[in-house]
């Protein structure tokens, strides 16, 4: 699959846009479809994993250890910043 940086640019953006720190992959995709509703929610998980093992984002397990939650880490942070700035 190809790397879609717009794509990327969503999901950081969805996750700096919450009012909530930490989501769940499923409030992640819900936001990056009511931007973009004809991404398809495989393309939106690759990416997103994507944004996980570039360091834009932290996966971690809830209190419950059943639910996974993502961060926005520092790098994602100065990534969505030069995003905007370009």
């Amino acid at each position: 699959m190809r790397r879609k940086m717009d794509l990327i640019r969503l999901i950081l953006e969805v996750l700096a846009d919450s009012a909530q720190t930490r989501l769940g992959p499923a409030e992640i995709i819900a936001g990056v479809r009511d931007i973009d509703p004809k991404t398809e929610t495989s393309v939106i998980s690759y990416h997103l994993c994507l944004c996980v093992q570039a360091g834009f984002v932290s996966k971690s397990t809830k209190a419950n250890v059943t639910e996974i939650v993502y961060t926005m880490t520092w790098c994602g942070h100065e990534r969505l910043d030069k995003f905007k700035a370009s």
